[in-house]
């Protein structure tokens, strides 16, 4: 872990990846049946072993694979990180471990700081409440208290540029719609983290550029950013680091040009 020790100290992180791997399972059936036998041993702590263990080699079961393996890096505040990777290579998942969505199976994850997170359009919305109502859900879910929705929500609304639809179910908003509306209600939250998977290569360009204005002005502030896309450019544009994802393997962490030209030359093309 030199590389990340050069590049930042523990002291100085706001993210701390420390050799982390998930395992999943191919098959529904076995899914729910290694479920129930994992809760059941969790309920016997004195039997179970440590999970976070990031040195003990995760044990796999009939059906399972490592979707990621020992991953490690840090993040500085304020600064930005691109995982590279071709499909399939890991980039969501460790996006969702760091999110807190699934639980990792070894190693260890420290997030320093209010996390937000723009993982797929329409992702925590519920498409039977109206937009003004899905504002403040999905504030609080990030932590926002409702003073803080309150005083920026006209802000919110303005950044969407959904004030026509905003009572309206969002079940009935384009892709488009949601996507602007997420982003616009994380950006306006006090964050140190912003993740970011994708969502950046839907929208008009007018958007995107304010987008990537406002992504400036939180780099400005301090938020460090997480950012996915395999749109090299935008990669380049944000990232003054990059983790490069091969089948769940970290290839390699550092300075974003130097990671890119490795990805291009392992993947013509891309």
């Amino acid at each position: 872990m030199k590389e990340d020790e050069d590049y930042c100290s523990e002291e100085e992180a706001v993210l701390i990846v420390h050799k982390v791997s998930k395992k999943f399972t191919r098959s529904l059936k076995r899914t729910l049946l290694y479920a129930t036998v994992d809760i059941m041993w969790a309920l016997m702590p004195f039997l179970s072993r440590k999970r976070t263990d990031a040195d003990e080699p995760v044990r796999l079961r009939k059906g399972e694979f490592l979707a990621l393996k020992q991953v490690s890096f840090r993040l500085k505040k304020g600064d930005s990180v691109a995982l590279l990777g071709v499909n399939g290579s890991g980039k969501t998942t460790l996006l969702r471990l760091i999110y807190g969505i699934y639980p990792f199976d070894r190693g260890h994850i420290e997030v320093r700081g209010r996390i937000g997170a723009l993982l797929a359009a329409g992702v925590g919305f519920h498409s039977q409440m109206t937009g003004r109502e899905n504002i403040y859900v999905n504030a609080a879910i990030i932590g926002m208290t409702k003073a803080e929705v309150d005083a920026t929500f006209n802000d919110i609304i303005a950044f969407a540029d959904i004030a026509e639809f905003i009572d309206a179910p969002v079940g009935t908003y384009s892709s488009g719609m949601r996507i602007r509306l997420g982003f616009a209600i994380v950006v306006h939250a006090d964050i140190d983290i912003l993740i970011a998977d994708e969502v950046l290569a839907v929208g008009d360009g007018a958007f995107r550029k304010k987008c990537f204005d406002r992504i400036d002005y939180l780099k400005s502030r301090g938020v460090s950013i997480i950012f996915v896309s395999h749109i090299l450019d935008q990669v380049k544009r944000t990232c003054e680091k990059a983790v490069y994802l091969r089948k769940g393997n970290m290839i390699a962490f550092g300075d974003t040009e130097e990671i890119l030209e490795m990805y291009k030359r392992d993947n013509p093309g891309v």
